[in-house]
């Protein structure tokens, strides 16, 4: 619960998120569905557009 509140404040700001492959990327947050596990996030360094991503593919979350 802690976890899903920390995240909820992130909405509109831009992070780095270390996904599942160790890799680092920079996003904005636009979104979040707690209750089914899913962030919603704009990839800033390409044009894929808004993408929700469930929170099990997310190593760590860092505001940018």
């Amino acid at each position: 619960m802690a976890a899903t509140k920390a995240i909820a404040e992130l909405v509109g700001k831009k992070v780095t998120i270390s996904i599942r492959d160790d890799n680092y990327y920079l996003f904005e947050v636009l979104g979040l569905d707690a209750a089914n596990g899913f962030i919603k996030l704009n990839n800033t360094e390409n044009e894929d557009g808004p993408i929700w991503y469930p929170f099990s593919i997310i190593n760590w979350i860092r505001e940018s």
